[in-house]
């Protein structure tokens, strides 16, 4: 079952340590992923404190993510980011990287029944 974040209202409960951790790592891998500067630049846009600027980067982002999901007790703010760092507009000139982070994503997210669900013509969705 898929839940969808496109309807206002719509709650999204915590993601498991073991989800938010994998999220993470596809999010700042250190070959493929965002650079420390995109990171610290979504976590703002997203209203996310960056309470560990000086970790690495998946580590960084996890425990930006684990304090604001410990505060809020939602996931919100988690498939917000997402959808920042994967607006198709990002990557119009890399097609192959966008769907490969894009799957990655999904597999992780499927285990929360959640879904990116866009293409690089589209707007990002969860």
């Amino acid at each position: 079952m898929t839940r969808e974040m496109r309807k206002p209202g719509k709650s999204i409960p915590p993601f498991r340590d073991e989800h938010l951790e994998a999220i993470c790592k596809i999010l700042a891998d250190s070959s493929t992923g965002l650079t420390g500067s995109e990171i610290g630049h979504t976590l703002a846009k997203c209203e996310i404190p960056d309470v560990d600027p000086t970790n690495t980067k998946w580590k960084r982002l996890y425990n930006a993510f684990a304090a604001v999901e410990n505060q809020m007790q939602h996931g919100k703010h988690v498939v917000a980011f997402i959808h920042k760092a994967m607006r198709p507009v990002l990557h119009a000139d890399a097609a192959e990287y966008f769907e490969s982070k894009r799957t990655e994503l999904n597999r992780v997210l499927a285990f929360s029944g959640l879904t990116l669900e866009c293409r690089l013509l589209d707007d990002a969705m969860i």
